[in-house]
Parts: C-alpha cells; sequence; structure tokens
C-alpha cells in the first residue's frame, strides 16, 4: 500500500480468489484498467532518483549534525 497507493487493487497475497478477481476486473473493466493506469503514472512519478537521493542526503545531514 505504501508504495502502490490508489494506484492498485491490493488483495490478500494468500487469498487466491480475491487476487483472482482483482485479475479479472482490471482484464475486463476497461474504465477501472485506464484509471490504474493513469493513477500509477502520477504515482510513478512520486518514485525518482533525484528526489530519493535528496530526501537520503537531507536524512544523514539531520543525522551527522546530530551526531557532533
Amino acid at each position: 500500500p505504501e508504495v502502490a497507493g490508489d494506484a492498485a487493487l491490493l488483495v490478500d497475497p494468500n487469498d487466491a480468489v480475491a487476487l483472482a478477481d482483482a485479475m479479472h476486473r482490471v482484464l475486463t473493466d476497461r474504465g477501472l484498467r485506464e484509471d490504474l493506469q493513469r493513477r500509477g503514472f502520477q504515482r510513478a512519478a512520486l518514485f525518482s532518483w533525484r528526489r530519493n537521493a535528496e530526501q537520503m542526503s537531507r536524512l544523514l545531514d539531520e543525522v551527522l549534525d546530530g551526531a557532533f
């Protein structure tokens, strides 16, 4: 959930029926599929190497500032 957000149908991975149902919905419901695809691209834009590097740099700065 923390990665997919609202861009995926989340199911219990141990529930084969729920997994099959979710797959069937995505395959047969064009509106749902297009909505998830749109949301997926929006969600993916939140995860860039640059953003990750900037966040890591800030975190390391905070840790190092607290160490001295």
